[in-house]
């Protein structure tokens, strides 16, 4: 026979550092004033969950001595959990706070439910995750200062992404840090992601929506006045302002290795208005950059700007002469063509692959023997205006006709 009990209290006002001697809370609260709403189930005198609307203040909690205590100058909203031998769930519900430390956490909703691996059966673990009108960068400051384990603190303390997630569901089947296969869905706002040389793209303010499992996904990415996209390793001057951008991409794993047939960019800012498509697939030559196909056309360019988006893959000679020698004038028409292994472009032989841009210079200035390549002393050159002519970069090369 199953002994199940439920406790149910209200307390108008309440002290709950002195509450907690009545009651199972579930945390070691050492102080806290308000009221509160507290419902604990019990199961053959054992704790297993229980829920409470709080609107306190002055509350500090510690839910194990291994982990600093969370303070709080004002929380309000429900708290939830159920705790059993092979599962947990927890919920938040239109959750608000403001801890001592100044971390606000505006309200939102989260749940989180996880069953263990049930070896005698052969039952994988599973779980399901999902949130609406969460702050990132509250939810990993709380996050680290919750019971969970250290490799997930580890990873937190490693990453500083922020952003409103407006929306997000994630199921999985197997170890949640690996795996078997998983289901996710989310929508987030003005997202920022620090770069990662040579790995990804960095964002800052970006809009996006995310479809993805274990076989693929697809993604979009909006971006308008204000935003930025950050290239280090890529461009010399990494952070390339946005006015705005929409970009979109798929990807599958082909053979067990990913691919992605298809993407695009649209972009437009101070310096350019272009678009550029193409596809991208992991290299059989085991390069961790991969293959690329990449076609664009740049519609116009600030000609003088043009130098701040040559890839640092160009040798820098190349680039600084553009930087020096172009002093005004636009760059239109120009068209872009990049295929081959990315850790070889620009790729110095034919076999290795295409790099090229081509596109048509107007009312131009050029200082075409800038001063740093004159012998100290010398009289400057004249500059050449009104230009206009072809502007082409082929593989390691640059011509002007």
């Amino acid at each position: 026979m199953l002994f199940r009990s439920q406790v149910y209290a209200y307390f108008p006002q309440v002290d709950v550092a002195q509450l907690r001697r009545h009651v199972q809370l579930g945390a070691d609260i050492q102080s806290g004033q308000g009221a509160l709403r507290v419902w604990s189930d019990f199961e053959k005198g054992r704790w297993t969950g229980g829920a409470a609307d709080t609107d306190l203040k002055d509350l500090n909690l510690r839910f194990n001595t291994s982990n600093p205590p969370l303070a709080f100058e004002r929380l309000s909203g429900r708290l939830a959990g159920q705790v059993h031998a092979s599962r947990f769930e927890v919920a938040l519900r239109e959750l608000s706070f403001v801890s001592t430390e100044g971390l606000r956490w505006p309200g939102g909703n989260l749940s989180l439910a996880y069953t263990h691996e049930q070896a005698q059966t052969r039952q994988p673990a599973q779980g399901q995750l999902q949130a609406e009108h969460i702050d990132l960068q509250a939810l990993r400051d709380l996050s680290l200062r919750l019971p969970l384990p250290e490799a997930v603190h580890q990873q937190l303390q490693a990453q500083n992404i922020t952003g409103q997630v407006e929306s997000l569901k994630w199921q999985w089947v197997g170890p949640w840090q690996k795996p078997q296969s998983y289901d996710a869905q989310a929508q987030v706002l003005q997202l920022h992601v620090p770069a990662k040389a040579s790995a990804w793209p960095g964002l800052q303010g970006a809009q996006v929506q995310l479809q993805m499992n274990q076989a693929g996904g697809d993604i979009q990415l909006d971006m308008g006045e204000g935003a930025a996209v950050l290239l280090p390793g890529i461009l010399e001057d990494a952070t390339v302002p946005i006015q705005s951008l929409h970009a979109q991409a798929r990807w599958q794993q082909k053979d067990g290795l990913w691919d992605v047939p298809q993407w695009s960019l649209q972009l437009s800012n101070a310096d350019l208005q272009g678009q550029w498509q193409g596809q991208w697939h992991a290299s059989a030559k085991d390069s961790e950059q991969g293959v690329l196909d990449l076609q664009g056309q740049i519609s116009q360019a600030q000609a003088n700007r043009a130098y701040r988006y040559l890839p640092t893959m160009l040798p820098a000679s190349v680039r600084q002469y553009v930087k020096d020698a172009v002093v005004k004038g636009t760059y239109s028409g120009v068209q872009i063509k990049i295929k081959g292994d990315i850790a070889q472009i620009p790729f110095a032989h034919p076999k290795d692959g295409e790099f090229r841009f081509a596109g048509r210079l107007n009312d131009v200035e050029l200082d075409y023997v800038p001063t740093a390549l004159l012998p100290r002393g010398s009289t400057p050159w004249p500059r050449l205006h009104e230009l206009s002519g072809l502007l082409v970069f082929d593989r390691l090369g640059m011509k002007l006709s």
